[in-house]
Formats: C-alpha cells, structure tokens, sequence
C-alpha cells in the first residue's frame, strides 16, 4: 500500500468517525448551549449552577439514592416512595462503581442517556417519510434544546426515559418485542409514563396477534412492558398496606390525579384571563402546541404506534391535576411530538433550517433557565 493510499484510508476512517459522533456532537451542542445560558443567568443572581441543576426533584431523587425511601406514607417528605427507583437506584449504583459523589453520578447519568437518546431519534427517523440524515440531526437539535430541556441536564428522570422509551419504540417497530418490552420494563422503573410506553407495545402486539402474526416473543414481550410500572405500584401497596398508596401519595404531596383535564381547564381560563406569570403563559401555550403537534404527526402518517404513544403522553399531562407549571416539562418524555417541527425544518433550505433551529433554539434554552433560575416555582 503507497503512502497515499494510507493517508486515503486513514480520512476515511476518520470521517466515518465524524459521520458515526454527530448525533452525539449535535445532542451535546444544545445541551452545552443550554447549560452556559443556565450559568450565565445563575451567577448573575448570585445562585449556585450546580445546586441548581440538583434542585427541585432532582433533590428528592438525590435523597433517596443517598438514605432511600421514607415509608411514612406521607408524601411531603424528601424520599417520597411517591418517586419511582430507577434513577436513584441507578445514581447509587454509579456513584459506588465510580466514587463519584451521587448529585455529580446523576448528572453523569443524564449526560449519557441524553446521548443514547439521540441515537435512538436518529434510527427512529427511518420509519417516518419524508427524513434524511440531515432531518435527522435537526430533530436530535430540537430535542437537545426544546423547551424545559434542561432536565435533561439535571438529576431528573427525564433523559434516561427518553433513552428507554425511543429505543423500545424503536425495536417495537423493528417487531423486535422482547427487547421492547425489556427496555419498557426498565422506563416503567423510572417515571408513570412508562405505563404510556407499556400500553402502545400492548396495543401493538393486539393488532399483530388479531393479525394472525404473532409469535411467543410478541406475547411475551407484551407481557413483560407494564412490570415495571406495576410491580412498583404494587410494592408501594405491600409496605403502605393500602392498594392505592403510590396513587394517594401523588394526591397528597402534589395534588396529581387524573381528572380528565379538569384541573388544566380552570389553570387555562385562569391563566387566560390573569395571566399571572410568563412562566403561566409559557406552559399554556406548549400545551396548546403539543395537541397541534399531535395534529400534525397523525395527518403527516406516522407510524401509528408513535402517534399513539404522542396521544398517551398528552393525555396522560392535560388530563391529571397538580403543579401545573411542570407541564411543559412533563411533555419531555413525548420526544416524538417533535418530528412534524424536525420535518418541517428539514424541507427548506439547509442554511434557513439551521438558522431557524439556532434561534428558536436559543429561545427555549433561555425559557428554561428562566424557568428554573428566575421563576422560582417547581419545574
């Protein structure tokens, strides 16, 4: 082999690297983006950027990797069983393998699974007409910096759900059920929106056994999707002694309770009519996009189980009560609401998309530093 030839296959190589690290570089842009905006507002205040970054939930998930849970049965304590095991068993776990200590393992944690969710939006593109790469990698930079996308920087449980969630539903449309019923499993652990993850792999692996297609893994991997929802449930129960106990916990501490959008009904007319915050303002309107979004992901033909999983995720928010300014950030988890923006971004031109992601961007990553440095309220 001549010297060029090898410096030929040496740039290969490495542009094959470049090409396989962009979801990566991409997703850590906007986190990185947002994170320096978060700095910037928290020492104009005189606020410690790393407490923040703990704060909020993320201090009770913090509390309960550190002593565990509180078995009270009341939920305004700091190791609430009212928050689901994944993460803070997780952190522990890391933060013994590693030394580090457990608010630094936790940021660790989101760091990565942020990065693992990005791969899995960029595999997800390729059952949606209509995306190539590059539509690919703006839906990894909407994701990365989408509003109240902060929590995926922090110790929440928000990035590693995502990890889990777009993967299962990744190898769920591959018809690879026992993986995701396996990974829906471990989403179950982490927030209630994994029975959301849970019912659409139900629902799916219903069509295909009426279909006359179904093999055991389809029935296994149906059966396995809820167990990590349910038997969290169920142990909150057996230590409480009351069947209801997770759920009466949510009512206790945050007044969260499926009312069918009863509560989110008077804080629209309320915030309507006062406008009492910007944050107010802020979280009315991306609930009223999300049910566009919604919308827009059935009449572009999706695949079904994305736009049920959209479905669920929205009604499962506008359709409980208590801290309505966590809305915003509790539309998280429905990642796949944001394909119809990515998608829309991805059919002008390549210089206007990526100006218009950079700007619309920077917008929602200063929302979210306001929303946890200046507001002062739960995220």
């Amino acid at each position: 082999m001549t010297s060029r030839s090898a410096a030929l296959l040496r740039s290969d190589r490495l542009w094959r690297v470049l090409l396989a690290l962009t979801p990566a570089l991409v997703y850590l842009a906007g986190r990185l983006t947002s994170l320096m905006i978060v700095r910037w507002i928290a020492d104009a205040r005189d606020k410690d950027f790393m407490d923040a970054l703990g704060s909020w939930d993320g201090r009770h998930l913090i509390s309960i990797a550190e002593f565990g849970y509180h078995l009270s049965g009341q939920a305004d304590v700091d190791s609430s069983p009212a928050f689901f095991p994944g993460m803070p068993k997780l952190m522990s776990l890391v933060a013994a393998l590693t030394g580090l200590q457990i608010r630094t393992a936790g940021l660790l944690i989101s760091a990565v699974a942020g990065v693992v969710a990005a791969y899995g939006l960029v595999r997800l593109t390729e059952y949606v007409p209509g995306f190539d790469r590059f539509g690919s990698l703006l839906l990894v930079a909407v994701f990365s910096m989408a509003p109240m996308s902060i929590v995926l920087s922090m110790t929440y449980t928000e990035a590693l759900f995502c990890a889990l969630a777009v993967w299962s539903l990744v190898f769920l449309l591959d018809e690879r059920w026992l993986l995701a019923g396996g990974l829906s499993i471990g989403a179950g652990l982490v927030r209630p929106t994994g029975l959301a993850l849970a019912s659409v792999i139900g629902i799916a692996a219903l069509v295909v056994i009426i279909q006359r297609r179904a093999s055991w893994q389809t029935w296994v991997g149906a059966a396995l999707a809820p167990l990590g929802f349910v038997l969290y449930v169920g142990w909150v129960a057996l230590q409480l002694g009351n069947l209801t106990a997770w759920f009466d916990l949510q009512r206790q501490g945050w007044h969260s309770e499926f009312d069918w959008g009863a509560g989110t009904t008077r804080f629209f007319i309320r915030t309507l009519k006062d406008a009492p915050a910007l944050l107010d303002v802020a979280n009315v309107s991306l609930m009223i996009l999300a049910v566009i979004l919604l919308l827009l992901s059935w009449l572009q033909k999706q695949p079904w189980q994305l736009v049920i999983y959209s479905a669920l995720i929205v009604i499962q928010v506008l359709g409980s009560d208590g801290v309505m300014n966590s809305k915003g950030r509790l539309l998280i988890p429905a990642f796949t609401l944001l394909i119809p923006v990515a998608l829309f971004l991805s059919r002008e031109k390549r210089v206007t998309a990526v100006v218009a992601t950079v700007v619309l961007g920077l917008a929602s990553c200063w929302y979210s530093a306001y929303a946890l440095i200046i507001y002062g309220f739960a995220i």
